[in-house]
């Protein structure tokens, strides 16, 4: 299965994905760690193309893990998955695999994200992460039109909303073939 973090930058993408992973095994691909890797220091140009392409090579590598094992759980972290397209392009991909596909939207106070931004500034693997840019991206930003479950960050504890997350996936959780 895939569980797609979606949210504004800032509003804990990669905090509850790695909450969720110390509680149930899943392999977190962050495309911000996929771009440090594939493009780094002066190659980083933090374009749609650039963006498009790290995810692409997310959905590969999930394909590749769910080939090798239908029940391993994949979190697409890194990308807020704030576009019609970007959502269109995993549900279709998620298709194709023909494994569950469940939408997180994490969300928080401009206030909580505001602190985040400041704290994180030039520690984020995303270096064009700042409170400038989260405004610019929240201004863009389209409505999800998927079934969702929102967390609040900033308003939850993380084990609420980790046990929020397993008992939403859950029916596929129960349902997942075991692989090889």
């Amino acid at each position: 299965m895939i569980i797609a973090l979606a949210g504004l930058p800032g509003t804990g993408k990669s905090y509850l994905a790695h909450a969720l992973a110390k509680a149930h095994p899943m392999i977190i691909l962050d495309k911000d760690q996929v771009r440090a890797h594939l493009f780094p220091g002066e190659y980083t140009v933090y374009t749609r193309q650039q963006d498009d392409l790290c995810v692409n090579i997310m959905l590969q590598v999930s394909a590749f893990h769910l080939q090798m094992d239908p029940s391993r759980i994949i979190i697409l972290d890194g990308r807020p998955f704030l576009k019609t397209y970007q959502v269109d392009h995993v549900i279709n991909a998620a298709q194709k695999m023909k494994t569950p596909l469940y939408w997180i939207e994490c969300t928080a106070s401009d206030e909580t994200i505001k602190h985040r931004t400041i704290q994180d500034y030039g520690i984020h693997p995303a270096k064009n992460r700042t409170w400038e840019w989260y405004l610019s991206q929240k201004q863009e930003a389209e409505a999800l039109t998927v079934p969702t479950l929102r967390i609040a960050t900033d308003e939850e504890a993380s084990e609420l909303a980790v046990a929020r997350v397993l008992e939403y996936i859950r029916p596929s959780m129960l349902q997942a073939p075991r692989g090889e």
